[in-house]
C-alpha cells in the first residue's frame, strides 16, 4: 500500500470527502476564534482575559499536532494540512479580532481601573467587627462560605459578589480591639442585592458590629462599647 503518493488520480467523490472535511475544520476554527474574542472582550479583568489568549494558543497548537502525523500518509495529507493552516489561522484570527473590538472601543478590560492600594484610612462601604472569642477558623469560615459564597463570573466556583471590589481583613490593632473585616462597594451600588447581603452579615452569631460608609480607623468607640461581649450561641 502507497503511503507517500497515490498511485491513481484522486475520483471525484475522494476529491470532495477532501473538501468538505478541509471545510468543516476551517470552520470549527475560525468561528471558535470568533466567539472566543468576543466572549474575551467582556471580560471585566486583564487578567482574565490573558487566560482566554491562552486558551485559543493551546487550541492552535492541538489542531496543528494533529495535523502533523496526518501530514505523511496521502489519503490524509490535505486533512493534515488543513489542520495545520486553521490551527495558526485560529490564533491570529483571535488576535485580530481582538485588535478590531479595540478599536471598536468593545473590549472591556481596556478600560479596567487602575490598581489602588486599600488600607485602614480609606473609606469602606462595609466594616465588619467579630464578636470577641471568635476563633481565626470560624472567621475564616465566614468569610470563604458567607462574604465569599457567591457564584463568579471570572472563574469556576464562588467569589465575593460582583458589587464589591476589594476585602481587607482587620487587625485588633485597626479595629477597637476586635478582628474585623472591611469591603468596598462598586460605586452606585444598591438595591435588593446590597441589601441582602448587609442583613445576611448583620444577621451571623459570629459578626459582633457592622459600620456603613466610614474608614475603618475613623471609627473610635467608647470604652464601654470595647467591652467583650458574651459569646455567641452555640449551634445545637
Amino acid at each position: 500500500m502507497p503511503v507517500f503518493a497515490a498511485t491513481a488520480p484522486l475520483s471525484r467523490a475522494q476529491m470532495r470527502r477532501r473538501w468538505i472535511a478541509a471545510s468543516v475544520i476551517v470552520t470549527a476554527g475560525l468561528g471558535y476564534a470568533i466567539w472566543a474574542a468576543i466572549d474575551c472582550s467582556h471580560t471585566a479583568f486583564g487578567y482574565a482575559a490573558s487566560y482566554s489568549f491562552a486558551a485559543v494558543f493551546m487550541v492552535g497548537c492541538v489542531f496543528v499536532v494533529i495535523g502533523l502525523p496526518l501530514m505523511i500518509y496521502w489519503r490524509t495529507r490535505s486533512t493534515g494540512a488543513a489542520f495545520i493552516s486553521t490551527g495558526v489561522a485560529t490564533y491570529l484570527v483571535f488576535l485580530g479580532c481582538i485588535g478590531i473590538l479595540k478599536k471598536l472601543d468593545k473590549v472591556a478590560w481596556v478600560h479596567e481601573p487602575p490598581e489602588q492600594s486599600f488600607g485602614p484610612d480609606q473609606q469602606a462601604s462595609l466594616i465588619i467587627y467579630y464578636r470577641p472569642g471568635t476563633t481565626d477558623r470560624q472567621i475564616e469560615d465566614f468569610v470563604e462560605h458567607k462574604l465569599e459564597g457567591y457564584p463568579s463570573k471570572l472563574h469556576d466556583g464562588t467569589d465575593l459578589p460582583e458589587f464589591v471590589t476589594e476585602y481587607l481583613g482587620l487587625l485588633p490593632s485597626q479595629a477597637n480591639g476586635f478582628d474585623g473585616s472591611a469591603l468596598t462597594f462598586r460605586h452606585g451600588a444598591h438595591g435588593a442585592a446590597v441589601d441582602s447581603f448587609v442583613a445576611m452579615v448583620q444577621s451571623d452569631p459570629r459578626v459582633a458590629r457592622v459600620f456603613r460608609d466610614t474608614p475603618p480607623d475613623a471609627i473610635h468607640l467608647p470604652k464601654a462599647e470595647q467591652a467583650p461581649l458574651p459569646p455567641a450561641p452555640k449551634s445545637k
